[in-house]
């Protein structure tokens, strides 16, 4: 039971520095905490878009923007690391991206 207690405490606590932090860095560490949960749980293929985010209408990451700020703020944190696709396309190259191997639940 303590385990539990001390879990939700932290939790929560770690909510509230969320908020600090993202008011003064300017990110969401809300959104990227939700994109990282989904990553861990293998529910991006390897190489994937923001755009495959998008499709997927995910709850806190269903704008451009919110999921442009996640993979910003985990790209900046080694999560994920983004590989820009220029083969033989006219126009912008795709960003793709890749989660790193060594991510886990302990690190969020």
């Amino acid at each position: 039971m303590v385990n539990f207690r001390l879990t939700r405490t932290a939790k929560y606590l770690k909510s509230h520095a969320d908020r600090i932090y993202s008011s003064a860095s300017g990110h969401d560490f809300g959104t990227a905490r939700r994109l990282a949960k989904r990553l861990i749980a293998g529910d991006l293929p390897d190489g994937f878009t923001a755009s495959v985010i998008h499709t997927k209408n995910w709850s806190g990451l269903d704008s451009k923007e919110a999921i442009e700020s996640a993979l910003e703020v985990l790209t900046d944190y080694g999560w994920v690391v983004p590989i820009e696709n220029k083969a033989g396309r006219a126009g912008r190259p795709t960003i793709k991206y890749r989660a790193n191997a060594g991510i886990g639940e302990a690190l969020l």
